[in-house]
């Protein structure tokens, strides 16, 4: 591997652990409602990333059902997930997406795999099930299955990926956020209180918790 490739997919995993603990101070510390910041960080990001929207996807379809799957229903668990479970606990559940969307790539597109990545999906499973019930380091709680769910959904959405015409990164995350923001408000609203006083608020943290959330 290239320094410079080493050096991308460090910058990844830095900017999503840092996502995780920043949104996870946000909802619990700067109360802001959880499916509420979803819809933000999303609706945000489709807004900054609009100049990509076009041409739109032939298969608008299959894109609204990426969307939902990458988008509404995946942050907006995770960040329920994260307003009940620690950011620890949240990044070790994570890792669950790798071998679900290996049993989705095997159930719906027919791939193969060996016994050794077999081996590996169960050990996957077995290392979160023996970190997630260690009473000293995590309680199995509603956050923790909200964070089994939003790695369910994304490992969906990634197979879905494989359905539809290739599109560049940009492209791609401005249809997941346009198409989230609407289903995500409309959650917030119906479930949800206390929206106005974290928009008034006035806490340079939360808006710069905000900024990082949507642009890094």
């Amino acid at each position: 591997m290239k320094p410079a490739d080493f050096a991308l997919l460090f910058a990844v995993c830095l900017i999503w652990a840092l996502n995780l603990v920043i949104t996870r101070w946000t909802i619990a510390v700067g109360d802001v409602p959880p499916v509420f910041f979803a819809g933000v960080r999303l609706g945000l990001v489709g807004l900054v990333l609009a100049p990509f929207l076009f041409p739109a996807p032939r298969q608008i379809g299959l894109m609204f059902l990426i969307g939902m799957g990458m988008g509404a229903v995946q942050f907006g668990l995770l960040f329920l997930g994260l307003a009940n479970a620690s950011a620890s606990g949240a990044a070790v559940i994570g890792q669950l997406g790798v071998p679900i969307t290996t049993i989705f790539s095997i159930m719906f597109l027919g791939e193969q795999i060996g016994w050794r990545r077999g081996l590996g999906i169960i050990m996957s499973f077995a290392g979160v099930m023996i970190i997630a019930i260690d009473p000293e380091k995590f309680t199995l709680t509603l956050g923790m299955i909200f964070l089994v769910l939003a790695a369910v959904s994304s490992s969906a959405a990634s197979v879905l990926m494989k359905r539809i015409e290739p599109m560049s990164a940009m492209k791609l995350q401005a249809w997941v956020g346009t198409f989230s923001v609407i289903p995500l408000m409309a959650m917030s609203f119906a479930t949800e209180t206390g929206q106005a006083e974290a928009v008034l608020s006035g806490d340079p943290l939360i808006y710069l918790s905000t900024a990082f959330a949507v642009l890094a």
